[in-house]
């Protein structure tokens, strides 16, 4: 198969998703310059990274190798028309689930809770498959910027495993609500910022804070009312 069709296959993946090269480099935890080379065709993407790509998002290996079915064809992401955000998705089966509230990527914060049980919001159905109690949670905010973009909401999971590296949303002492970028170890938690414009949120081990992690977020969009 053509190296240009995985080529086509991650790119399309990456902006799907709403990862720019460097905070996609970031969540498989190789170089920009690796991302870059795989969206131009310079290099193949081993076994090693094709796993790496189907762990952190809901993506089939096919939707990474296949020529004929891979997901550049299947959102016929490549024949956008030119305009700047717009997305045109085709051929992706898709659920509703509940829009269940606002929070901030920026300084922690009282969130804002949506009580309208109504309020459904369009995603694709592999979210749903990764997990069935997906939601959607609008936020506001440039600290992960690098990682969200111009990105408006996020599709939260309640149950997938998270560890260091992923992007979570937690609450901080039973109120405080934030989205960063988990990273642990034995003497403190830290919940880092992808704006370096932000200080990281560091709670050492040895205080008594309450730190409730609310889910993983598994991708990122731009909604438009």
């Amino acid at each position: 198969m053509e190296q240009s069709a995985i080529a086509n296959n991650i790119f399309a993946i990456r902006n799907h998703f709403g990862y720019t090269q460097d905070s996609f480099a970031d969540l498989l935890g190789v170089s920009q310059t690796s991302v870059s080379n795989w969206e131009t065709s310079g290099h193949s993407v081993s076994n090693k990274n094709i796993k790496a790509i189907t762990s952190k998002l809901p993506v089939s290996r096919d939707d990474i190798v296949s020529e004929t079915n891979g997901f550049a064809q299947r959102i016929n992401l490549l024949s956008l028309p030119d305009i700047p955000g717009a997305r045109r998705v085709r051929g992706v089966p898709t659920a509703k689930v509940h829009r269940v509230g606002r929070v901030h990527a920026g300084p922690a914060g009282e969130p804002d809770v949506y009580e309208d049980a109504d309020d459904l919001v369009e995603i694709p159905q592999s979210y749903l498959d990764i997990d069935p109690e997906c939601v959607v949670v609008d936020f506001e905010g440039d600290c992960m910027i690098e990682d969200f973009g111009d990105s408006t909401s996020l599709i939260m999971s309640p149950n997938s495993p998270f560890g260091n590296g992923s992007i979570v949303v937690v609450s901080i002492d039973g109120a405080d609500y934030v989205v960063r970028r988990l990273e642990q170890n034995a003497r403190e938690l830290r919940l880092k910022a992808s704006n370096h414009a932000y200080e990281d949120i560091v709670i050492p081990r040895d205080e008594e804070h309450q730190v409730e992690f609310k889910g993983k977020v598994l991708g990122c969009f731009k909604r438009f009312e």
